[in-house]
């Protein structure tokens, strides 16, 4: 067999690595000033803390409200997330790693809102909450400068995004889909890269999705269906990524011969998850890409239109957004 070639390292070999066990991102820090402006901070600050609130609420009372444990599962994995947005936001350094110290430097008053008193008030005051949060979110996004602030704007962005989807295509709460979870990176100061970087690195993940897809649809005899109903999806996402790399006067680079699947592809019953984290490296990509391109660019609409089309299509495979989408 050839030697394979990870879809992981051809994607991140020039800005953004990612390590494990330890969720540090290790990368050159940029240089200049890191910190966010106080009031953007502030904002979504108070964002999280709602979100975490209701969320919190929900997953306690779902038992009572008569909630399906698939919902209250979902809040409960959300709300560990918006604590760690909110631990994250009023630090002295929201970009400081996991050695960062924690203590706020941001006061924020305690929450005043009235608790909701049923299932349905909850959730609409929790689609609310993430469609303001999501929107606050684009704005800061868009009008960042290039850099790890950036960045930290793009991931908040596509986690209020997802929060604001899943409660639109399930308003009552049913099948929220699989629950937000940690991770392997925290926002720290590292550089984003050039957009023609982040272009190839999304583009190099793209083309691993497409090479387990057709793996998996080999294995199977054609019978996924829904598997080559995505690659044909696929196939039309590559050709625009490379049209805006050649837009820069760049050669998109071709496929690799093959790539390093996450899973062992010869069992069916690891297809979904393969599939899952496949899609999941292509939004982190998205993400990536929203922030190293320009503040208020047709290039950073375009990331964040990707990031709108990818953010609920690794947990339809099973695959839980990340806290901090983008870092790795």
């Amino acid at each position: 067999m050839p030697t394979r070639r990870s879809f992981l390292f051809a994607a991140l070999t020039v800005a953004l690595v990612g390590c494990a066990p330890s969720p540090v991102v290790n990368a050159p820090r940029a240089r200049g000033s890191l910190k966010p402006a106080t009031d953007a901070l502030r904002t979504a600050a108070l964002d999280e803390q709602a979100l975490a609130t209701l969320t919190g609420t929900i997953a306690q009372q779902g038992e009572s409200w008569r909630l399906s444990t698939a919902t209250t599962a979902w809040c409960s994995g959300a709300t560990t997330a918006h604590r760690e947005h909110l631990t994250t936001l009023v630090r002295a350094d929201p970009l400081g790693g996991v050695n960062a110290d924690d203590s706020p430097v941001i006061d924020l008053p305690a929450t005043t809102a009235v608790p909701p008193q049923d299932a349905a008030g909850a959730l609409a005051q929790l689609a609310a909450g993430y469609a303001t949060a999501a929107d606050h979110c684009r704005s800061t996004l868009m009008a960042a400068p290039t850099g790890p602030g950036s960045l930290l704007w793009a991931s908040l962005y596509c986690f209020s995004t997802a929060g604001a989807a899943t409660l639109a295509a399930h308003p009552d709460g049913t099948s929220p889909g699989t629950p937000p979870v940690a991770g392997q990176a925290v926002p720290t100061g590292i550089s984003v890269g050039s957009r023609d970087d982040r272009l190839a690195a999304l583009l190099s993940r793209i083309d691993a999705l497409r090479y387990g897809l057709e793996t998996m649809i080999g294995r199977s005899g054609g019978a996924r269906t829904d598997m080559k109903q995505r690659r044909t999806a696929v196939d039309n996402v590559r050709n625009q990524v490379a049209a805006q790399i050649t837009a820069g006067s760049a050669t998109p680079a071709g496929p690799a011969i093959d790539y390093e699947l996450p899973g062992d592809v010869t069992n069916p019953t690891s297809w979904d998850a393969i599939w899952g984290e496949l899609e999941a490296a292509v939004l982190s990509a998205w993400v990536s890409l929203a922030a190293a391109s320009d503040a208020d660019s047709d290039g950073r609409r375009s990331a964040m239109a990707g990031i709108d089309a990818q953010c609920l299509v690794p947990g339809q495979h099973g695959v839980g957004l990340a806290w901090w989408p983008g870092w790795v």
